[in-house]
């Protein structure tokens, strides 16, 4: 059997709001491709897990917190590709754009 490294989901991943059942999706945009669900464990039935989120400040902001730096996962990896080719003297980008590049990046993921 071949050892080939799989190619993750493209990018841009979003993280829209929480759906009916209390879980956080992280999707590729211009699909409906889930990429991944966090539900805060443990799940509760009843009052929903978003809903719960603003009465306290317990799980549910930890897995949206969770949710983003997935989301950001694309971003993250394109931006340190683009950083190692310019500290490497190499690619067609400029110290400047690589830099705003990591913060978009960061940012996304905070």
């Amino acid at each position: 059997m071949k050892n080939e490294k799989a190619e993750h989901t493209p990018g841009p991943w979003r993280v829209p709001p929480c759906d009916h059942q209390g879980s956080i999706r992280i999707w590729q945009e211009g699909s409906n491709f889930d990429i991944a669900r966090v539900t805060p464990m443990p799940y509760t039935t009843g009052l929903n897990v978003c809903e719960k989120a603003h009465q306290s400040q317990g799980v549910s902001e930890q897995g949206r917190a969770n949710a983003r730096l997935i989301a950001a996962s694309p971003d993250l990896l394109a931006a340190c590709r683009a950083a190692l080719d310019v500290l490497s003297g190499g690619g067609d980008k400029k110290e400047s754009e690589v830099r705003e590049q990591l913060r978009a990046a960061i940012a996304k993921g905070e």
